[in-house]
């Protein structure tokens, strides 16, 4: 016994199967695609993430760095040091800072990172011109001061031995 309606149904099953592979071919392409596409967002992310990681401790480092720097300007102005002295303690500084500088401008595609601490730099160079200036001064005025004395102690001098 067959069915009356055997060919319609046959046709029928043929279509929906077709159907059915294409809907099944389309959900696999898409759910790969979808998977691919997550899998490079994801390897993004993760680069992303180790470039922003290298870049804080990197700026950390400076950070500790320069805060070294500012401990040792500190020091340079407010302990009392010699000429020579002085002039050690700005080529310290100022070896450490051309240091950092060339490792921040090593990388030109870095760079725009760590602007904030090229601006530093340049201040950091602009003081210590101003300390060495005011250093230079301060030398001026101590030997102008010493010479004043021995000045004013030649007249001494002179004014008591006019009057004895």
């Amino acid at each position: 016994m067959k069915p009356l309606n055997h060919t319609k149904r046959r046709k029928q099953i043929v279509k929906f199967s077709l159907y059915f592979s294409l809907l099944i071919i389309v959900l696999l392409v898409c759910g790969s695609f979808t998977l691919n596409t997550a899998t490079k967002g994801i390897t993004l992310l993760v680069e992303k993430k180790d470039n922003y990681d290298a870049i804080f401790k990197k700026q950390a480092e400076l950070n500790f760095q320069l805060e070294d720097i500012y401990k040792n300007l500190s020091s340079l102005k407010n302990k009392r040091r010699t000429l020579t002295e002085h002039k050690e303690m700005q080529k310290l500084i100022s070896d450490t800072r051309l240091s950092l500088e060339k490792e921040i401008n090593i990388n030109k595609h870095d760079a725009k990172n760590y602007k904030l601490y090229q601006e530093l730099f340049n201040h950091l160079g602009e003081i210590q011109s101003i300390m060495d200036v005011y250093k230079k001064e301060e030398s001026k005025r101590l030997h102008n001061i010493d010479q004043l004395e021995k000045c004013k102690q030649k007249y001494r001098e002179i004014n008591s031995n006019q009057f004895n």
